[in-house]
């Protein structure tokens, strides 16, 4: 049967989803269940939906991850959180974190690490997704358009992907995105904390 991969990464207005910039808010899955990820363990979260599972990874404003169907015939990758507010005007920062996958068989999975390298001042991003066995994604040069940046994404044997997300919480604390190919099963989603 043929795989369909649907991507959609949820941004969630701050007084639409979230509770006072304290957790990612509530997330949705595609079968309508939601589930308050503010009061949900901080790290890797699983949660067992009405027609599949969400798993990802929580963070204190901001959410990445994954659902699949029990069929493991559709997938959505999405983040979602508090949008940054009081992002600094000059300097940089670096974001370190996990990527979440699905892998051909439909199984979520923490694909390895991220790192996401913004400059303020000249309001600009990149980075590098590093996976075990598999190759890594470079998050090529892109810009930083207040908390939201995007990108051209590249990896051995595909030029053809592009990278989005947005910086999360008070003071840009947290990073969140997706990356997508022309190949779907290269997507994956990535996101971090401010060291």
């Amino acid at each position: 049967m043929r795989q369909f991969l649907m991507i959609l990464p949820i941004v969630c207005a701050l007084a639409a989803c979230a509770s006072n910039g304290d957790g990612a808010g509530v997330i949705e899955t595609p079968d309508g269940d939601k589930y308050n990820l503010s009061i949900s363990p901080k790290g890797w979260v699983t949660v067992e939906t009405s027609t599949g599972r969400a798993t990802g990874y929580n963070q204190n404003d901001s959410f990445y991850g994954a659902w699949v169907d029990d069929s493991k015939q559709m997938t959505e990758l999405k983040y979602q959180g508090n949008e940054a507010t009081n992002i600094p005007k000059s300097g940089t920062a670096t974001y370190y974190g996990n990527v979440v996958r699905v892998d051909g068989a439909g199984e979520i999975y923490n694909a390895g690490k991220s790192r996401l390298n913004v400059d303020f001042g000249n309001k600009v991003v990149d980075g590098k997704l590093e996976m075990s066995g598999a190759r890594d994604v470079t998050l090529e040069k892109g810009n930083l358009h207040g908390a939201k940046f995007s990108g051209q994404a590249t990896m051995l044997w595909n030029s053809g992907g592009t990278y989005r997300g947005t910086l999360m919480g008070n003071g840009a604390t947290e990073a969140a995105g997706v990356v997508d190919f022309n190949d779907s099963t290269l997507n994956a989603a990535f996101g971090g904390k401010r060291y």
